[in-house]
């Protein structure tokens, strides 16, 4: 029984697969003739057959008369007529759209009217003039009625305005701009009508100006800018038309200021020459030292002053000369005044006081001296530019008069008074006895 069961499945599965091959059978085929018919390659090769045999039977003579033209002399092949005209009509299209074109544009000017409609839809070489006056305004390329290439544009008396490449009517390119008098106004490369790039200014007499780099019309970048008479004033870079970054100012050729710039003014880090002599060096603000040492000199080229500044102002060591030349005061310095410890000099630059200053007044410990024969004439403490505090007073040849306590400038309190004949005298006084000699 068994074994009369596996027999019977063995037919059930062999029949189950036949009847299945048989019902799939026509989807195959049909599926294959479409894969086929959509190949690439299939539809490649049908089309090639079948042109090469159109071309086959147009080259075959025709079988039947009805298919010849009656000349007269001559039977011609209607297809082969229809074959003629269509080269006939198609040849001339060709060159009319595809040669003559390209020709024109680059072997024949057209000369039009400024304002003459052809413009509108006209590409190659025009010169372009003016109706009434027939003076030329512009001359180079067209292209489908838009300006663009290389080209010469004219005023309307006929001088030449500008000659370089274009873009949609705007200089765009390198190009070359004059006035009206024919003299070169800039040399360079230009952005939509405006100086942009590397390029050369001028005045107008034909001297450079400038030399660098524009952006939007202004110099931006490295540049060098040039007076009238050819001397150079500025080398450095620039922003927006201004100096910005480091740069170089020149006066009568000669360098004044080397270092930083913001705005077009000194800015930061920075040193002044005079003459070719470093005189300043340090922190700049507003075209001023801020701070550093510096020299300042006067309008005669005379030295001022040879130290330190901050803010503007004498700050830190420094001299002080006179307007010919002399010492007046050499030492420290605060917002301008004598402060500090410091030296003041006569006319002979004998020293006068050497000692404390506060406010430009002696104020502290010091030494006074006669301002004539430079006699020793005070020695100790200083308040306001009078003797306070306890200090020396001396007369001729340096003999001590008194020691002791001083206020405001008289004796006051304890102090010792010398005489050549009397010797020494121990006393103590208030108010008493008024110093001499006393400068502030």
């Amino acid at each position: 029984m068994s074994s009369l069961g596996k027999e019977i499945g063995k037919v059930v599965s062999l029949t189950t697969t036949r009847v299945k091959q048989n019902l799939l059978l026509p989807v195959k085929t049909v599926k294959s003739k479409v894969k086929s018919t959509l190949n690439p390659s299939t539809i490649a090769n049908k089309a090639s057959n079948e042109m090469t045999q159109s071309v086959l039977e147009i080259a075959q003579p025709p079988k039947d008369m009805q298919h010849y033209i009656n000349t007269g002399s001559h039977y011609v092949a209607k297809i082969a007529a229809l074959f003629i005209l269509v080269i006939c009509i198609c040849i001339p299209a060709l060159i009319l759209n595809f040669v003559i074109p390209p020709l024109r544009s680059h072997f024949f000017t057209r000369t039009m009217p400024v304002d003459s409609v052809d413009i509108k839809t006209y590409t190659g070489k025009v010169k372009l003039v003016d109706r009434n006056t027939q003076n030329v305004i512009f001359e180079g390329k067209l292209d489908n009625g838009r300006i663009n290439g290389f080209g010469r544009l004219y005023d309307k008396n006929g001088n030449k305005h500008y000659e370089g490449e274009f873009q949609m009517e705007a200089f765009s390119g390198y190009g070359e701009l004059y006035d009206a008098t024919g003299d070169i106004l800039y040399r360079g490369n230009f952005d939509m009508n405006e100086y942009d790039g590397e390029g050369k200014l001028y005045f107008p007499d034909g001297t450079l100006k400038y030399s660098g780099n524009f952006q939007a019309g202004d110099y931006n970048g490295l540049g060098c800018l040039y007076d009238e008479a050819g001397n150079i004033l500025y080398r450095g870079e620039f922003a927006a038309g201004l100096y910005e970054g480091t740069g170089k100012l020149y006066e009568n050729g000669q360098m004044v200021y080397d270092g930083n710039f913001e705005a077009g003014l000194a800015e930061g880090s920075g040193k002044t020459y005079v003459n070719g002599r470093l005189t300043s060096s340090g922190e700049y603000s507003g075209n001023n030292l801020n701070q550093g040492d510096t020299r300042i000199f006067n309008e005669d080229g005379s030295l001022l002053y040879d130290g330190a500044v901050a803010n503007g102002k004498y700050e830190g060591k420094g001299i002080l000369y006179s307007t010919d030349g002399k010492i007046v005061y050499e030492g420290e310095f605060k917002e301008g005044e004598y402060s500090g410890k410091g030296t003041i000099y006569n006319a002979d630059e004998e020293i006068v006081y050497i000692g404390e200053f506060e406010n430009n007044l002696y104020n502290g410990k010091g030494k006074l001296f006669s301002d004539e024969k430079g006699e020793l004439l005070y020695v100790g403490e200083f308040v306001e530019g009078l003797y306070e505090g306890k200090g020396t007073l001396y007369g001729e040849e340096e003999t001590v008069l008194y020691e002791g306590n001083f206020k405001a400038g008289e004796y006051d309190g304890k102090g010792k008074t010398f005489f050549k004949d009397t010797g020494e005298t121990e006393y103590e006084v208030v108010n008493s006895i008024k110093n001499r000699g006393i400068t502030s």
